[in-house]
Order: structure tokens, then C-alpha cells, then sequence
């Protein structure tokens, strides 16, 4: 049944991430609803008026499909797409617009990308992980109302974000962090030691400000990124230049559960 009244979907965008697959990630508008009552569905088409047919399970509190069966080979072939957000009790859904991969990276963008992923992977990347900040969703009860900002810095629902769960679920990725230059500011309250450092990274996933770079070792440093600089190749996205700050032990961010490291077959 098709109804009113769901979560509203804000923004839904498809990239071409590399030959081997489309990355399908969706926004939907601030609620009081728990996220958890509702489920996402992704269906795909060649042609914006369909059939479509459902090309993922039911994703909970996911917000990104990476479609591995949508063929990069043919150059002029376009895959549509929309996403499907269903009411576990009522089985009620509305869906999205329809959008399509049109901006596609160049053969010279994704040999770029082929050659960033190789050098992390086989020379001078680490194994870390990304968790990117919550900017929609249902927001935490921390959140002043009439002022609009957060009470609390720490809160261990939204982990300071405003939103509940704090992070999307942590990916996967290679990185390359330089050595942390030692610097000393003097100020009225005495000597502060600020560890910043840069990195780079390839073109997935996306980083922005203030999400948070894990380093997957034990006890590995946990770093907030405070500027992301893009190259882009025709608007395509194909590497990342970053400033990190890294996270002191105290802060909420180490409440962060990290998964299982998956090694590189």
C-alpha cells in the first residue's frame, strides 16, 4: 500500500565509484520517528519508466547500496534508480524520485582511481576505518528545541551529533597518514599540543568535516577530519586530501565500536 506520512526522502544520489560498481546513497529529512521502524529497498531499471526490479534486501539504518551487478562495460548504458522506505508494522511505502548514474568519471578519472587504490593497497596505505557523521535521521533528545543546538557534548545517543546512533556504520578503507608533525601553542591558559597531520585517500567513501578516521590497530588512533580538499576530474571525485585532529581518549568518540578488520583476499 502506497501511503503519506513515512519518512520523506531529502536527497538520493548515484555514483560511479569505479568499473566494478554504483554506490546508491539516499538522505531522508529530520524525524522523531525511530529510524529502526522502517525498512529500504532498492530497485533499478535501464529506462526511467521501468519495469524496476529490487536489487537489495531490506536494509536497516543503512543509507547506501553498492549495486556490484549494474555493468560499467558498456559506455553509453545508464541504470535508474529509486529507493523503496517501508513501515515494518504496516507494510506501508512511499518511494523516492527516480535519479540515474548520468555523471559518469572519464576512462582517464578511473584510471586515476585504479592507480590511487592500487598504491594504498600494495605500497603506503593503512587499513582504517570511516565513520561518517549522522547529518539526518531522527534527532536526539539532547536537542534544544527553541535554540536549536545540542545540550551536551557527550551524550551517548547521539554521540554529540544530534542524531541518534551518532555515525553511520563504519566502512573499510586504506589511507595514507603522515608522521604527526610536534607543535607547542602558547596561550594564557598555558602550553597546548594540538596533533594535527594530513592525509590522503582515494575516492570512496566521501569524507566531509567531522567525521572520524579510526586507524585499525589495537588501540589505534582515532582522528576527527577537519577539512577535506577534493580533486575532481570533470566533477568526478577521484582523491582526497585531508587535515586530521586527533580524538583525546576522553572524548565521546572512542565509544565507537570498531568490526572486524577484513583482509584483502
Amino acid at each position: 500500500m502506497v501511503a503519506t506520512g513515512l519518512l520523506e526522502f531529502e536527497q538520493i544520489t548515484v555514483k560511479t565509484v569505479s568499473l566494478d560498481f554504483l554506490l546508491v546513497e539516499w538522505v531522508v529529512k529530520p524525524t522523531n520517528r525511530p529510524i529502526d521502524d522502517f525498512d529500504f529497498v532498492v530497485l533499478r531499471s535501464q529506462s526511467p519508466k521501468g519495469p524496476f526490479s529490487v536489487v537489495s534486501e531490506e536494509l536497516e539504518s543503512i543509507f547506501a547500496f553498492a549495486d556490484v551487478h549494474a555493468s560499467q562495460k558498456a559506455r553509453w548504458r545508464q541504470w535508474h534508480y529509486k529507493v523503496r522506505v517501508i513501515e515494518r508494522d504496516t507494510e506501508k511505502f512511499s518511494e523516492s524520485e527516480i535519479v540515474t548514474n548520468s555523471e559518469k568519471p572519464d576512462r582517464i578519472a578511473l584510471a586515476i582511481i585504479r592507480r590511487n587504490n592500487l598504491l594504498l593497497r600494495v605500497k603506503n596505505g593503512i587499513d582504517a576505518f570511516a565513520f561518517i557523521e549522522r547529518t539526518f535521521g531522527q534527532k536526539c533528545t539532547c536537542m534544544d528545541p527553541v535554540k536549536s543546538r545540542k545540550r551536551r557534548s557527550d551524550c551517548p545517543i547521539c554521540l554529540g551529533t544530534t542524531f541518534v546512533g551518532g555515525f553511520l556504520d563504519p566502512i573499510q578503507i586504506k589511507i595514507n597518514v603522515s608522521p604527526s608533525p610536534k607543535v607547542s601553542q602558547f596561550a594564557n591558559m598555558g602550553e597546548l599540543q594540538p596533533n594535527q597531520t594530513a592525509a590522503w585517500m582515494s575516492n570512496f567513501p566521501e569524507i566531509k568535516q567531522r567525521d572520524v578516521i579510526v586507524e585499525a590497530v589495537a588501540n589505534g588512533t582515532r582522528w576527527r577530519v577537519t577539512r577535506m580538499t577534493p580533486t575532481r576530474k570533470n566533477r568526478a571525485l577521484v582523491h582526497q586530501n585531508l587535515l586530521l585532529t586527533e580524538i583525546n581518549r576522553s572524548d565521546i568518540e572512542w565509544k565507537l565500536e570498531l568490526p572486524t578488520l577484513e583482509k584483502a583476499s
